[in-house]
């Protein structure tokens, strides 16, 4: 189910790119063809938009991802998030940078040449035109006179109306000026046909120059001729100006260009940023996560574990920091472990002092009474204190050798046969061993599975469960006793809980469950708990209690899988072993 979310999340993610970057593409092309690009631009630059667009957008979702794991604490995207945060800040404010400086030279170009050329050129034409101005003033008083008193000296001839039309033509063939009030008007020209355009600068076709005019007067025209100097100057400001007009159209295109290609140019960058900063940040979370791993496996007690990590930096150093941490803690753990079982032995031989002496009294002082029966020579005496004092001796001989078996049993440092066992199974025929065993005892299980595998000593976890249910039988009250056993899962380990409705325990017998030789039965030797205890903690689990008024319960918690302890499987403990080869 998770796996068909993750998958139409991934579609529904495609065709969102798929489609933004479409759009964009399209967007793109409409552009192009708007400022009249080529066939091959209105191919490549969508193309290169749709790509760019598309693996843009797919590396800002992939980071923002990564932020969304890490503000919710997905486990491996803490540190993944931060380094990159910073890989992304570094390339986008670097990419601003660069792509705020190239808008600023943009500017300065077209404030600092455009307007520059177009500034000289308005200048230069301004003062042409007002120069033009002054010498058509001249032209007009010095050749209406000459034109009115000798027409039939002009090659060019006009119909003329009052004084208003002037033309002047050199024996060059360039011609030099002319006052028309209309084209109509003309009558013969020498050479091709005249044409005007209402613009700055025009052209009298092939066998005339450029020449200069000024329309201020309505329906007045004046050309002067142009010196050859200036001609060829006009000439280069004329394509100035053509270029200078081309580039302003252009002008409201250079932004969008530069915009592409910031975008062409940054999206690479990237692309290239999200995989090195993704790789950087694997090859440190790895190493780092290897590390915590490690933490967990030596806090769960398995001292042997080594971090393996080859790099040479300081994350190396730290991990060969933590195996050697380990391999002293493993020292000094066993260190512990030898003086809390040279302490316990010590307590242990004070304890067993106490309770030898208790079955070695009656003994001394039967066979003090016997020796005092004997010597007293009477038969009949003699032999009623014989048999009393021989029950005696016999009696507490059995309790001293029964002691003795006991706290060899319970000194002994106990290997555990690990297999793999159904625990429900080996719970369901203990229970009904008691429910046989005990008529008036009722015996409830409450399993959260019908079977569950665990490695475990069976004979072992037995003699717990059996012990356990024992003591709970024997504290309830004649008549009441119950008794429920009940079993639950916790994070990779089994719980096993056994309730009983004695009344619970005082506060003062609770402190001293567990330890050796304490006891509040008149027959017992007090090392229930305390070998029950010892058997659950070699399987790597815990036992404990809860008491109240309502009655006890007992916990018993066993990892699913063994992780080993002070032995080995099946066979001899490590101390054992050791002992052996000394």
């Amino acid at each position: 189910m998770a796996s068909l979310s993750n998958r139409l999340i991934n579609i529904i993610i495609i065709a969102f790119i798929a489609v933004i970057s479409t759009i964009l593409g399209f967007q793109t092309y409409s552009w192009v063809v708007m400022i009249k690009g080529n066939d091959t631009l209105r191919l490549i630059v969508p193309s290169v938009i749709f790509i760019s667009s598309g693996l843009g957008l797919w590396v800002i979702l992939n980071f923002l991802k990564v932020f969304i794991f890490q503000q919710r604490g997905v486990k491996g995207y803490g540190l993944r998030g931060k380094i990159s945060f910073y890989f992304l800040l570094v390339s986008i404010g670097s990419i601003a940078l660069v792509g705020g400086l190239m808008f600023y030279l943009i500017i300065l170009i077209e404030q600092s040449f455009l307007n520059r050329e177009r500034g000289i050129s308005e200048l230069l034409m301004k003062n042409y035109i007002e120069m033009t101005d002054l010498k058509k003033l001249d032209f007009e008083r010095e050749t209406l006179t000459s034109v009115l008193n000798s027409p039939n000296d002009f090659l060019v001839i006009f119909r003329i109306t009052n004084d208003q039309i002037v033309f002047v033509y050199e024996e060059s063939g360039v011609l030099s000026g002319e006052v028309l009030e209309s084209e109509a008007k003309i009558v013969s020209y020498y050479g091709s046909t005249l044409r005007m355009r209402m613009t700055q600068m025009y052209y009298f076709g092939e066998n005339y120059q450029y020449a200069v005019f000024n329309h201020q007067k309505k329906g007045l025209y004046f050309v002067q001729h142009t010196p050859q100097y200036l001609y060829r100057s006009l000439g280069i400001l004329e394509e100035s100006t053509i270029n200078f007009h081309e580039l302003n159209e252009l002008k409201d295109n250079i932004q969008p260009i530069t915009i592409v290609a910031l975008i062409v140019f940054s999206v690479p960058i990237l692309i290239a940023v999200f995989f090195i900063s993704q790789s950087f940040v694997r090859n440190i979370t790895t190493n780092i996560e290897e590390i915590v791993t490690g933490t967990r496996i030596v806090a769960d007690g398995n001292l042997n574990y080594q971090v393996k990590i080859r790099s040479r930096d300081e994350i190396g150093d730290l991990a060969a920091n933590f195996n050697t941490m380990a391999q002293k803690l493993k020292v000094a753990t066993e260190q512990i472990k030898r003086m809390e079982r040279l302490e316990a032995w010590q307590e242990m031989a004070k304890r067993l002092a106490h309770e030898v002496k208790n079955p070695l009294t009656p003994i001394k002082l039967s066979a003090e009474r016997l020796m005092y029966a004997y010597g007293m020579k009477s038969p009949k005496e003699f032999e009623a204190v014989l048999d009393k004092t021989v029950n005696t001796v016999i009696n507490e001989t059995q309790r001293l050798e029964t002691l003795v078996n006991e706290f060899s049993r319970f000194a002994r440092l106990p290997y555990l046969s690990v297999v793999k066992e159904d625990i429900i199974k080996v719970l369901r025929e203990t229970a009904d061993f008691f429910r046989g065993a005990y008529k008036e005892l009722a015996m409830e299980t409450e399993f959260h599975k019908d079977a569950l595998d665990v490695e475990f000593d069976v004979n072992q976890f037995k003699q717990v469960i059996i012990n356990i249910i024992t003591n709970a039988i024997e504290a309830c009250a004649d008549g009441g006793k119950h008794v429920k056993i009940t079993t639950r899962e916790n994070d990779g380990r089994v719980v096993i809980s056994i309730a009983d409705k004695s009344g619970g325990i005082s506060a003062e017998v609770q402190e001293k469950m567990f330890e050796p030789y304490f006891t509040t039965k008149a027959t017992g030797t007090g090392l229930g708990l305390a070998i029950a205890e010892r058997i659950i903690m070699e399987h790597g689990g815990n036992l404990w209690f809860d008491t109240g008024p309502a009655g006890t319960t007992f916990y018993l918690e066993l990892p699913l899988k063994h992780e080993g302890g002070l032995y080995v499987k099946g066979g001899t403990s490590v101390e054992e072993q050791d002992t052996g080869s000394g």
